[in-house]
């Protein structure tokens, strides 16, 4: 598999740099020998209505395991099952969780949202430095309930031998029980001056961009930003602020 395809499955996937670093860090893994360990520091915008913090973030440690038929790493599991040329599918269980918690902001402390497990499939096709990628998820844990599904297209270079930089367009779509649990307002959460609400289905387009630079034969650098811009269903939510969501990642990995 291709770091593009790679860089495809994580920024779409999570919606966050984070996820981005997870599977360019698969990349570099699949190049050394399967195991990849780093370190790195991500940050996201809030989109909550009447919150303090405009951002968020943290330290995250990272370990993964890839050969040519599984990954393994903390975003989840990937089996390929079949293929053809510049095809791939895959099989694919991911934690599911909302990226920031409402439940970590003062106004909305009540608004509890557990991590959940999704499974589904998913279609890689990657021709030269460009690609596309298909991917269908829905909830089994019954946490969310909902469905998710992200098309996405991409390209990527490289130069001098130690830099590459990847882009990526894309729409992530989301049903309405996945949006309600993203976004909205669940009956039991409903308070004076926050009704209950549930987003329709929407498609919110998405744009990222990733870089890394290798500083030794084992090591990389690894930067990442995307931008999502929420669909209008969305931040009619009462608690959601309308403006694109915003996250970033850099992080040093090391592939053994």
């Amino acid at each position: 598999m291709t770091s593009l395809q790679h860089y495809s499955i994580a920024l779409v996937i999570f919606g966050s740099a984070t996820a981005a670093f997870a599977q360019n860090a698969e990349q570099e893994a699949e190049q050394k020998g399967g195991l990849t360990i780093g370190l790195g520091a991500w940050g996201s915008s809030v989109p909550f209505e009447d919150v303090d913090d405009e951002a968020n973030g943290g330290v995250v440690p990272w370990i993964a395991y890839e050969n040519a038929w599984i990954s393994v790493d903390p975003s989840g599991l990937a089996l390929t099952v079949g293929g053809l040329g510049p095809v791939a599918l895959q099989a694919v269980a991911a934690p599911r969780w909302v990226f920031a918690d409402p439940s970590d902001y003062g106004p909305y402390s009540d608004m509890k949202r557990d991590v959940g497990l999704d499974v589904g499939g998913r279609a890689l096709v990657g021709i030269g430095s460009f690609g596309v990628m298909a991917e269908y998820l829905i909830d089994v844990s019954h946490v969310s309930d909902g469905a998710q599904a992200v098309l996405a297209g991409q390209w990527e270079t490289a130069f001098g031998g130690r830099y590459g930089v990847g882009l990526q367009l894309g729409g992530r779509w989301r049903d309405a029980a996945s949006g309600q649990f993203d976004f909205g307002v669940y009956t039991d959460e409903a308070a004076p001056g926050r009704p209950a609400y549930k987003p329709d289905d929407s498609i919110s387009p998405f744009v990222g961009m990733i870089g890394t630079a290798k500083v030794s034969g084992r090591a990389s650098v690894v930067t990442a930003i995307e931008t999502e811009v929420l669909a209008e269903t969305l931040t009619d939510s009462p608690i959601i602020e309308d403006k694109p969501l915003i996250s970033g990642f850099t992080a040093i990995v090391f592939a053994f």
